[in-house]
């Protein structure tokens, strides 16, 4: 009996000991990743001190495309951050081809999988570095909404850049790495697109519209930008159509773990 109340206590004390130590991942995390994404911002405030920044665009247009930016891949990324790696883990296992054989849709289950509230540290940011930009540039209601509006087409762009990569993910396996493009477009997408070449600017604009996911809106609703240029906002939704049937097309060529 004394033997038994002992390996009790100590089952215990090991789950104590394993939810403490969740606990304190999940804070870690969190708050590494709230830090982590106010450095843009502060960059930005710095570099205004010290020069004339970035042509038309003022301090309060940059933040705002900043706040923008990181709200949008906050949102995205409670939702898909682990996309990547949940569909490489089960093509790695073999468990891949058992989700082709539900009668599930294969995408949807892999990012409802995905769903991660440790990146709320990054949405928090995002949400708090926009909240101080709008207070800031002291935008109106009516220009809050537009933004709000347009919101969703900036997280469908950065949406289709995982769905890309998850595909690519099955089609050549070991590519963990792929979520960096995501960081990089989104850092890319924080500055106007008048800073990159003609060339460069173009592509940012359609071909990987990064530029519709925060110049065009902020720029727009700002004044910087004529209100014709949110028909650019096409271009966001194409691309998602465009990474979701890549997907379909990968899966047809799909054949198990060998690619």
């Amino acid at each position: 009996m004394k033997q038994w109340l002992r390996l009790e206590a100590v089952c215990a004390s090991l789950a104590l000991r394993s939810r403490m130590a969740y606990r304190l991942d999940f804070a870690l995390s969190f708050t590494g990743m709230f830090l982590a994404h106010l450095a843009m911002p502060v960059y930005i405030v710095l570099l205004y001190g010290v020069s004339q920044g970035f042509g038309e665009w003022t301090l309060s247009d940059m933040l705002l495309l900043t706040g923008f930016i990181q709200l949008a891949r906050g949102v995205m990324s409670m939702f898909m951050s682990g996309l990547i790696w949940h569909t490489n883990e089960r093509v790695h296992r073999g468990t891949f081809d058992l989700l082709l054989l539900a009668p599930v849709n294969s995408l949807g289950h892999l990012i409802n999988r995905s769903i991660d509230f440790e990146d709320a540290g990054q949405f928090l940011s995002g949400l708090a570095v926009f909240v101080i930009a709008v207070v800031y540039a002291q935008i109106s209601w009516l220009q809050l909404l537009v933004l709000l509006l347009l919101l969703p087409f900036a997280i469908a762009f950065f949406a289709s850049l995982f769905i890309f990569s998850a595909a690519i993910t099955v089609r050549y396996i070991s590519t963990l790495r792929l979520f960096e493009f995501s960081d990089i477009a989104g850092q890319y997408s924080q500055f106007p697109l008048s800073i990159y070449p003609s060339l460069l600017g173009t592509v940012f604009l359609t071909l990987i519209p990064l530029g519709a996911a925060g110049y065009i809106p902020v720029g727009v609703v700002m004044g910087q930008l004529s209100t014709i240029m949110l028909g650019a906002m096409i271009f966001p939704v194409l691309f998602l159509a465009m990474s979701v049937w890549y997907w379909q097309n990968t899966l047809k060529h799909y054949t198990s773990a060998g690619g």
